[in-house]
């Protein structure tokens, strides 16, 4: 029972060593408002057919930088994906692996291009970002926001032309 309890003290302590800090998403160019990095929000600033949306991550190994126990955090891998954006299919992007010394942050960006066939709806946009600690502490955080995906009114795309 000590060992349990022990146990689940310690996993409990270790999640929160590799922290997000800071969510900034930015639509074409123009930061989002009312975004934060507990999830849960919706961005519904003007995303459109053929949208591009930025999501910064800023991430930090909050172990302390000590001489006798740096720990660094290895196979940080990011991922995001806006779930059945594209006439039912998903809309992804991926950072690739790196690492972060003890109380090192680093600034990471996900991009999704909003496909120019697309329903008017709000979809699920979920963060993934997985790690692991030179002592063994697996680390795994999730955050899920909302796309709202609007169309203006009168919008008329000539995707290809012919002449004969």
């Amino acid at each position: 029972m000590t060992l349990m309890c022990t146990l689940f003290a310690h996993v409990a302590y270790a999640e929160n060593e590799l922290e997000l800090t800071q969510v900034r998403i930015y639509v074409d160019g123009t930061r989002a408002t009312n975004i934060d990095e507990e999830g849960g929000d919706t961005i519904d600033d003007d995303v459109y057919p053929g949208s591009t949306i930025k999501v910064k991550l800023t991430l930090e190994n909050t172990y302390p930088d000590e001489d006798d126990a740096d720990i660094e955090i290895e196979d940080i891998k990011v991922e995001g994906v806006i779930v059945d954006v594209d006439l039912g299919a998903d809309v992804d992007d991926e950072i690739d692996e790196f690492e972060l010394d003890s109380e090192e942050d680093r600034e990471v960006t996900l991009t999704f291009d909003i496909p120019d066939e697309v329903q008017t709806d709000t979809y699920r946009m979920e963060i993934e970002i997985e790690g692991e600690a030179d002592d063994g502490t697996k680390f795994d955080i999730t955050r899920d926001y909302y796309v709202k995906v609007q169309k203006r009114e009168h919008d008329v795309r000539i995707v290809s032309a012919v002449l004969k």
